[in-house]
């Protein structure tokens, strides 16, 4: 393709101006960068209080108009331990009858934040029907597939 056919194709989208291989590298290297500060600095200390009407059909009256709390994403690593137990504050102050955790409850190379995982979440105060939970893919450590790093997190 020439130089002006491959101008006009550019004008013909509205982009003008070819993208060079540097503007290229540059907006993807721009993209990542932000990618990464999102995911590092922003996600993490998201927190979504959402309060939901859930009618639930035959659901005993005893428990109607109850709070269950849902908690996911915890990532107990090594940082991070004042954050979540503020987090922990937010929850008890909404005086759930059950809490749920769902999935990742730790971070790590391998087994070396179970202790850590149940210290920390020891300092939840657990509800009337108690705390229960599922793990995620990183619960079975870096590779997402090591069922023994699970079971001794399961322990």
């Amino acid at each position: 393709m020439t130089s002006t056919s491959q101008q006009n194709l550019a004008n013909l989208f509205g982009m003008g101006r070819l993208i060079t291989r540097r503007r290229f590298f540059a907006g993807v290297g721009a993209t990542l960068a932000g990618t990464l500060l999102y995911a590092n600095r922003i996600e993490p200390h998201r927190v979504t209080i959402v309060s939901r009407e859930l009618p639930i059909a035959n659901l005993p009256k005893d428990l109607n108009g109850k709070i269950l709390v849902q908690i996911s994403d915890l990532h107990i690593g090594p940082t991070g331990d004042d954050y979540l137990r503020s987090c922990f504050r937010l929850v008890e102050g909404l005086n759930p009858l059950l809490i749920v955790i769902t999935g990742d409850f730790m971070t790590g190379r391998g087994s070396e934040e179970i202790a850590h995982v149940g210290s920390l979440i020891s300092e939840l105060k657990t509800p009337p029907l108690g705390i229960v939970g599922t793990f995620g893919n990183h619960d079975y450590g870096p590779t997402w597939a090591q069922a023994p790093i699970a079971d001794k997190l399961a322990e």
